[in-house]
């Protein structure tokens, strides 16, 4: 008889016991910031789920305020739907800890896939149907940030569907670099495979809210899928490969992908070699654009022109609207961190990494033509000129300059470690 597996941490539940209405049946998994178990609630004691909790008391106390915040997101994040995202259902709290379930998906991961080393033809679908999830999460203003096999779960139709929002993937970038005695090994190990060579480095922090990191990290993913296990940019078996590995990544020195699946088309050879170019200018800059090279992307719904106000999608105040009210034949809507000394009409809180400049942006309504044009900066009244933001400004994952772009409804604008959705909401009579 196998024993039952147990979290590392005596402070966490162990299977066997209740966590509020859910009797945890096992563990499912376990990582530095929580733990998953297959539990059933006792009202419906034959639907199975996941469980996730907090491990709050494992958290330096620096990061538990943030760890709570990025938990609630992937919780929201978990609402989106599509047939490619690990859904959340309900949350609630055990003894002052946050938990949250979703569906349980009893097909493993992508990594025993990989392993299983199957046909091209599956391994295509499965390629396709992570792209389709991680698309649906950019229009949502997502970015996943730790998309690795692990990341990757099959459900009970054999679907391929993307978990892990929000954790591991927002507080690595700003506790693993920082201060890495919080991390566990393995886990620093195992994504820095997958990481574009700007995620990795700290000084290149403020690009790692854009498509192109997750289109890298999905580049790394789909070598591996086809290639039944290779890495592209060499040996990752010990710590001490990591170095060369690296160095490998950002030269853009990788395998030939078509030695390891000789069956490959030229088509995903080409999107993987895109994908992962180590200058993020010269990826794909969107998912839209890989599922157009693939002839996979479908027209959609045509967006509205002119949008009527901001939403936060990824950041501390998730869910605040901002009105974008045009009335006069000119309109200045100037977008900053908040709490700073300058007025912006538009302020964006971001008090854990402050990545958002005092000027950022500049939103500018043109009567004439009923449109909205976002430009990176401010004019700088003192100093009579036009003073752009430390970090930049991107408009659906493309920087934006001082000279101005079209805002449309569903565009994506991010700035710092925040998102916002541009959308347009029908005014009540």
């Amino acid at each position: 008889m196998t024993r039952a597996r147990l979290p590392s941490d005596h402070r966490a539940p162990k299977p066997g016991t209740y966590v509020k209405d859910f009797y945890l049946e096992r563990m499912l998994g376990e990582g530095t910031f929580g733990v998953v178990y297959l539990a059933r609630k006792q009202e419906a004691p034959h639907q199975e789920v996941a469980l996730k909790l907090l491990k709050s008391w494992a958290v330096p106390p620096h990061a538990k305020a943030s760890l709570a915040k990025r938990f609630e997101l992937e919780y929201h994040t978990g609402q989106i739907s599509s047939p490619n995202l690990v859904q959340t259902l309900e949350k609630g709290e055990w003894e002052g800890t946050p938990f949250f379930t979703m569906e349980y998906c009893p097909n493993g991961d992508l990594r025993q896939f990989i392993l299983s080393k199957t046909p091209f033809q599956k391994a295509e679908k499965v390629a396709i149907e992570m792209l389709r999830g991680l698309n649906t999460l950019h229009h949502h203003g997502k970015i996943h940030r730790d998309l690795k096999p692990e990341n990757v779960l099959f459900d009970d139709a054999g679907r391929a569907k993307l978990t892990d929002f929000g954790i591991a993937g927002h507080l690595n970038i700003q506790l693993t670099v920082v201060n890495s005695e919080t991390q566990a090994p393995e886990q620093i190990f195992g994504s820095y495979a997958y990481m574009a060579p700007e995620q990795a480095s700290p000084k290149h922090r403020s690009q790692t809210l854009l498509p192109t990191i997750d289109i890298f990290n999905y580049g790394v993913i789909c070598f591996e899928l086809f290639s039944g296990g290779i890495y592209p940019f060499g040996n990752w078996n010990t710590t001490e490969d990591i170095a060369a590995y690296r160095m490998r990544a950002a030269k853009g020195d990788w395998s030939d992908l078509s030695t390891y699946c000789p069956d490959i088309p030229s088509q995903w050879i080409n999107l993987i070699i895109r994908a992962l170019q180590p200058d993020a200018r010269q990826r794909f800059q969107h998912t839209d654009e890989m599922l157009a090279f693939l002839g996979q992307l479908s027209t959609g719904t045509p967006k509205t022109s002119c949008p009527n106000a901001l939403i936060i999608r990824n950041g501390e105040e998730y869910g605040k609207r901002y009105p974008l009210a045009p009335g006069q034949a000119s309109l200045i809507r100037r977008l900053g961190r908040a709490e700073s000394h300058l007025l912006n009409e538009l302020e964006v809180k971001e008090t854990m990494t402050k990545t958002i400049s005092r000027r950022q942006a500049t939103l500018e309504y043109h009567h004439e033509q009923n449109q909205w044009f976002i430009r990176d900066g401010q004019w700088d009244a003192s100093k009579t000129k036009w003073r752009l933001s430390k970090n930049g400004t991107f408009l659906n994952g493309v920087r934006v300059g001082n000279t101005g772009k079209q805002l449309q409804t569903g565009d994506i604008i991010s700035v710092g470690q925040t998102t916002l959705e541009a959308i347009y909401s029908p005014v009540k009579q």
